[in-house]
């Protein structure tokens, strides 16, 4: 126990190397991130539900896949391995406001094979009549414990009856939502 800095030296290799001290044991990683996944919405989102419409971005188009691939079933996110999950939503929003609207996309996880727990979104909102076309982005980090139970979706919410919509596309990335693994639990 205590503490202190301790500077190692260690050849250049592309293996990872273990530390064990009296108290514990930890493997660092030559790469990082340890894991990357990356999807996109393939078409507008117009209703207030879970995202469904996911699709795996492309490696054609200059995105990779690191480690094992995430799992998206019925708009719900399924982990391939246990770890320090960071999670970014990049979110393309249009809609025509008759006053002061509002939408939002909410980011939730869950433990128990049910994303139950709001953890990150996104607002837009008008300021006033007129169009509104941008993009918000937000980002959390999740602790996935177990890769059975631990889940995530994207619930689109608040979203108005006339021209409101979270932008898909199969010829353009509007929206997207990455998963990079950090580090182990």
């Amino acid at each position: 126990s205590g503490t202190g800095t301790v500077t190692l030296t260690v050849p250049s290799t592309s293996t990872d190397r273990t530390i064990t001290l009296p108290d514990a044991t930890t493997t660092l990683s030559a790469n990082m991130p340890l894991g990357y996944d990356s999807w996109y919405l393939n078409a507008n989102q117009t209703a207030n539900a879970v995202i469904t419409n996911w699709t795996r971005r492309p490696s054609a188009s200059g995105y990779v896949q690191i480690g094992s691939a995430m799992t998206v079933s019925s708009g719900v996110f399924s982990f391939p391995v246990t770890g320090i999950w960071l999670i970014k939503l990049q979110l393309y929003f249009n809609f025509t406001s008759t006053a002061n609207d509002q939408f939002q996309c909410t980011i939730r996880t869950g433990t128990s094979g049910t994303p139950d727990t709001d953890i990150g979104a996104c607002f837009e909102g008008g300021a006033g009549a007129g169009d509104h076309i941008g993009i918000s982005t937000t980002q959390i980090l999740f602790d996935v414990t177990d890769t059975t139970n631990s889940v995530l979706d994207i619930l689109a919410a608040s979203i108005g009856s006339g021209n409101f919509f979270v932008g898909g596309s199969t010829s353009y990335t509007f929206t997207i939502v990455e998963f990079m693994k950090l580090g182990e639990t």
